[in-house]
């Protein structure tokens, strides 16, 4: 609430010049798919090939696809799809979905891998995700003083350096100490940061 009262009074009117009608139907559409789809990846833990897995990401996929149609047809549409077509913004778009499933696969899994794999305390794990963190925010603001340059590679390098901390985690066994994963965060969050 109080940063909601603290925009309305500081932030300046970001109004269209004209106003367009809300897409309610691709709003729904969209909004009932990816919660579809969200919801089979969670049952997925019961099996891949389970009916609760299969059905609801079934049917999030077919909302999704129907949503893509919707919008399509619309005058004012949600998301205008002819930007899937501009290279850059794909590229982004791609970019953005990698990171952010790198982004939720660490602060979910990890600390319960460190937690009931490794024995580690909450109070550890969470001081790894909070350096990881910091190591993203760092690179992400410094990476903002960078110009000139070229955003896509910038964002190929930041995925590969991603990569190279991903590959720095695996192989991690019950015997591995906690402080082995903390290069690997660290490098996966510079380049998270840089992303």
């Amino acid at each position: 609430v109080a940063v909601a009262v603290a925009a309305r009074l500081l932030l300046p009117d970001s109004a269209a010049a004209v106003r367009r009608r809300p897409d309610v139907p691709g709003a729904l559409l969209l909004a009932a798919g990816l919660s579809s789809v969200l919801a089979g990846l969670v049952q997925s833990r019961g099996g891949w090939g389970s009916a609760g897995t299969l059905l609801p990401v079934g049917a999030g996929l077919v909302l999704v696809a129907a949503f893509v149609g919707v919008e399509s047809a619309v005058v004012e549409p949600m998301i205008d799809l002819a930007l899937f077509r501009v290279p850059g913004f794909a590229a982004a778009i791609i970019g953005a979905v990698t990171t952010g499933a790198a982004v939720i696969g660490i602060s979910s899994y990890l600390p319960t891998v460190m937690q009931r794999g490794l024995g580690d305390s909450l109070l550890v794990a969470t001081l790894l995700i909070l350096l990881w963190s910091v190591a993203g925010t760092v690179t992400a603001l410094a990476v903002r003083r960078l110009s000139g340059v070229d955003g896509r590679l910038l964002l190929s390098g930041a995925l590969v350096v991603s990569a190279a901390g991903l590959v720095a985690l695996a192989g991690l066994g019950p015997a591995t100490p906690s402080r082995h994963l903390l290069p690997g965060l660290l490098v996966l969050g510079v380049g998270y940061g840089a992303a």
